[in-house]
């Protein structure tokens, strides 16, 4: 390994509380590995099962998702010295919410689930930087979403069934819950979800009855 991945890993606020010596032998372990990808090519897909924490050595990626629209919107950016996966590899929902796509040439070491949990518990300093550094991403969260709450009725509706539709990977879906508790959950009274919901199947881009909803097309 490039002398200058380990500098990373030493300069990174990750691994602080980690010595010289105990960054060498932990980069040795068959628990640990270097993949590289190439500028705009796919690291992980939407939905992929996340079984690592990622740190990038080397490079940028961009973390993007595509809404119903087909308009690309990108969340946030990473570099050298940030990780990725933190915040849904313990999740029982442990899938990638967004597609995290190469910005540049990119090279990352990726830590396998088990040895991270072992760093947590060995490690004070590793686990209070992680913790930081999933608090940090939780923010940068927020902040976007503060963005996109401008979105209407319809647009939320649209971005549900496109999300389902990806999860259930079946036409017509099944929604996994009543319009009550669907409206609840997108912050809408239960009367603008039904309103909405008739609208798009009267301009013919749905069908639905009861929880099951067909997508026809795709609104333009």
């Amino acid at each position: 390994m490039k002398n200058t991945y380990l500098d990373v890993l030493k300069s990174s606020n990750l691994f602080t509380g980690f010595s010289t010596a105990q960054l060498e032998t932990i980069i040795k372990r068959d628990q640990v590995s270097i993949k590289s990808f190439k500028a705009h090519n796919i690291i992980h897909l939407e939905l992929e099962t996340c079984t690592h924490l990622d740190f990038i050595l080397e490079g940028k990626v961009i973390i993007q998702q595509i809404d119903i629209n087909g308009n690309l919107l990108t969340m946030t950016e990473f570099s050298a010295g940030d990780n990725i996966g933190g915040n849904v590899l313990f999740s029982q929902a442990n899938f990638y919410p967004m597609t995290i796509i190469a910005l540049t040439d990119v090279v990352i070491m990726q830590f396998s689930k088990s040895i991270v949990l072992k760093f947590c518990q060995t490690n004070q300093s590793f686990l209070e930087n992680f913790l930081m550094s999933l608090s940090d991403k939780s923010f940068i969260l927020t902040q976007k979403i503060k963005v996109l709450s401008t979105k209407s009725i319809r647009e939320m509706c649209l971005d549900f069934i496109e999300n389902e539709f990806k999860k259930q990977n079946q036409n017509p879906i099944m929604l996994p819950l009543s319009k009550k508790a669907l409206s609840e959950k997108l912050g809408i009274q239960r009367t603008s979800l039904s309103r909405v919901l008739t609208q798009l199947q009267l301009e013919g881009y749905i069908e639905y009855s009861g929880r099951s909803i067909k997508i026809l097309k795709k609104v333009e």
